[in-house]
């Protein structure tokens, strides 16, 4: 982790992450997480679905027909989709990209606001 200069700064950043830790909507999604790591149906899903991805791109490069990986990458991916806790999941980590990409936009606003003023 950087090392701040200012120790308040350290100090407030530690404070606005306890914050976000104690939302109900990060414990539902660290829950979600868990149960989808606990599933080995999805969790070979997930694996089947990255190596397909892998391969997909070195057949890319090779200027390989890659069809035959995308029908069977799109059949998996649909699968996986009817997992309801892996449709919570994705759920969850939307809202709280989202929410980390508020705090950005907020924290740059504020900074941009003083140090033009």
């Amino acid at each position: 982790m950087v090392k701040l200069v200012n120790p308040e700064i350290s100090k407030k950043l530690d404070e606005l992450i306890a914050f976000i830790k104690e939302q109900e909507h990060y414990k539902r999604h660290l829950l979600a997480e868990e149960q989808l790591n606990k599933n080995e149906e999805i969790k070979g899903l997930i694996n089947r679905i990255k190596d397909i991805q892998k391969e997909m791109v070195k057949r890319e490069v090779k200027k390989e027909n890659i069809d035959s990986l995308q029908k069977e990458y799109q059949k998996l991916l649909k699968q996986l989709n009817e997992f309801p806790i892996y449709q919570e999941y994705q759920d969850l980590q939307q809202e709280l990209n989202e929410e980390f990409q508020y705090i950005k936009r907020t924290l740059e606003a504020y900074f941009q606001e003083k140090v033009q003023s």
